[in-house]
């Protein structure tokens, strides 16, 4: 959606597709970076399911809070989910 206010430039809003959050927590994981000693770390999990039109996706995401760049982020459709199941 692109949206136009008082003649400034038109700015892009993006829309997001309904979603529904199954874990959001803070946890704490095990670290093994090369050229440097296992350590642990304090990092955001959330689950939620992405809803579309005629299909849904598992979407996994970690985030730090003290570093805005950290952000890793996996997601799953449902054909996905079945073609991991029958292996």
């Amino acid at each position: 959606m692109i949206s136009n206010r008082g003649g400034h430039t038109p700015q892009v809003q993006q829309e997001r597709a309904p979603t529904r959050t199954l874990f959001d927590q803070q946890i704490y994981i095990k670290l093994r970076a090369t050229q440097r000693d296992d350590f642990v770390k304090q990092v955001g999990l959330k689950l939620y399911f992405q809803l579309a039109a005629q299909s849904q996706s598992l979407v996994i995401e970690l985030t730090d809070e003290a570093d805005p760049l950290f952000l890793y982020q996996m997601v799953r459709s449902e054909q996905d989910f079945h073609l991991l199941k029958q292996d």
